[in-house]
């Protein structure tokens, strides 16, 4: 059967004042936007204020990854920065920060507060929690070209990671260490926002052609070919699985039984998408766009309704 148009969606647009392209977009428990910026090279930290960026001053530190902490007990933001992991202040002001020993590439917080990322040069996972750091080898062959980690959904308090070489890991901070599963056919493709955690016992990571699931017992569910490349992708505020298209103006929405629906943003035919993020007091979807150089707000019209009919 063919398959159904695409339908349309609105994307408000904020920013593109500062010098570079959005690359990563987070929001903070209090509501507040931040973006890493990419210009060549380099990278910066900035926040959204009203309709306009402000850069966020780091000195000589280039973020690589952003993380938010999920509730009042946890740090307020954490970043990854090549040689450098850190905490931030709601102002943008470092709390304490520690230095790597290899490269570390993102970011994750814990349910204990302690600060997780992956260390690419070294193979390794890392962990600190403020005081102390200390790394743990992810020994495979070939060697692991690890990336994107992020925390568990549903409460869980086992972080998973992506390696590159076609494998997924699961890392318990209170369990027996690590475990590594084998990703069937297609390795997962590189970029920001390529693998989430924000289902009960199960991640979903990205493909060259569509997006795989695999669970906390390593099983690995087929995968869901969508009608264009992906590039990121998010759990959303509705339940559903999101995931933007590697090129041009296209979103998808992936229901938990695998059904997929496309969606068309108002942005031109050869916009590049390169992350998103949910904010699910608000019903929305935050989409980090390098051509328009915006932050985009993707309202979700159905969910939207359905928060107001909640609201007393």
């Amino acid at each position: 059967m063919p398959a159904a148009p695409d339908r349309q969606l609105s994307g408000e647009r904020f920013g593109g004042n500062l010098p570079g392209a959005p690359e990563v977009v987070r929001v903070a428990r209090d509501g507040a936007v931040w973006t890493l910026l990419r210009r060549g090279e380099h990278s910066s930290l900035a926040r959204l204020q009203g309709r306009v960026l402000r850069q966020v001053p780091l000195g000589a530190v280039e973020p690589t990854g952003l993380v938010e902490g999920y509730r009042r007990t946890s740090p307020y933001l954490a970043y990854s920065a090549s040689h450098s992991v850190g905490f931030l202040l709601p102002d943008g002001t470092r709390a304490a920060h520690a230095t790597v020993p290899g490269d570390a590439r993102d970011v994750a917080l814990d349910r204990f507060g302690k600060l997780w990322f992956t260390d690419r040069a070294r193979s390794a996972l890392g962990v600190w929690d403020g005081h102390r750091l200390t790394e743990l080898p992810v020994q495979r062959r070939p060697r692991p070209q690890l990336a994107d980690i992020v925390l568990g959904g549903g409460g869980s308090s086992k972080l998973w990671f992506l390696d590159l070489r076609g494998r997924i890991g699961l890392a318990d901070p209170v369990g027996s260490g690590l475990r590594i599963f084998e990703l069937p056919r297609q390795h997962a493709s590189p970029g920001p926002s390529r693998l989430t955690g924000s289902f009960a016992r199960a991640a979903w990571y990205t493909t060259q052609t569509g997006v795989g699931r695999v669970t906390e017992e390593g099983d690995s569910e087929r995968l869901v070919r969508l009608p264009a490349a992906p590039g990121a992708l998010a759990g959303g505020p509705d339940g559903n699985l999101w995931v933007v298209a590697r090129r041009g103006p296209r979103l998808f929405r992936v229901s938990p039984g695998g059904s997929v629906t496309g969606f068309t943003l108002d942005v031109p035919h050869d916009a590049r998408l390169r992350d998103l993020t949910r904010d699910t007091p608000h019903g929305v979807l935050w989409i980090a766009c390098a051509r328009p150089r915006v932050l985009l707000r993707v309202a979700l019209p159905e969910l939207r309704s359905k928060l107001r009919q909640a609201t007393p």
